[in-house]
């Protein structure tokens, strides 16, 4: 008398077919959802650097220290904006590597310099970039 069914061999199969199938699909969505981390560090560094500009047109100088962007022209703090995606980074800010209060930011003719963002990081930001891992940037 036969009966319906499937075998234990039939069963192992569709079950060891699956598993396979799952652990691809999870480290793609694993890889997708780190790329959408460096993707929104990526626009927002990119609307920092717009407020940077913004700041300037208001002000005719550039500002010495990233707070003084928010609320007017970002949203949210910029260690909200830059870091709070990624977990752990760190904010490099570029400055003139001279600091003299008294210069014209438009006629300064030196070199400027990647800075961590500290409290008694003297010069006006002209640019930021955001440092994660073993010293890769997103710029």
């Amino acid at each position: 008398m036969s009966r319906g069914g499937f075998t234990l061999i039939e069963l192992i199969v569709v079950v060891a077919v699956i598993a396979i199938l799952s652990v691809t699909a999870y480290s793609y969505y694993q890889d997708s959802i780190e790329s959408a981390r460096f993707n929104v560090v990526r626009q927002n560094r990119a609307l920092t650097q717009d407020a940077l500009g913004r700041y300037f047109q208001s002000n005719l100088s550039y500002p010495t220290d990233l707070h003084a962007l928010t609320p007017t022209y970002l949203s949210q703090s910029v260690e909200e904006l830059l870091i709070v995606p990624l977990g752990s980074a760190s904010i490099e800010v570029q400055i003139p590597d001279t600091y003299n209060p008294s210069t014209n930011p438009m006629q300064h003719t030196g070199g400027f310099a990647w800075v961590p963002i500290t409290s008694t990081q003297k010069g006006q930001i002209r640019a930021v970039r955001v440092k994660y891992g073993a010293g890769s940037y997103i710029e």
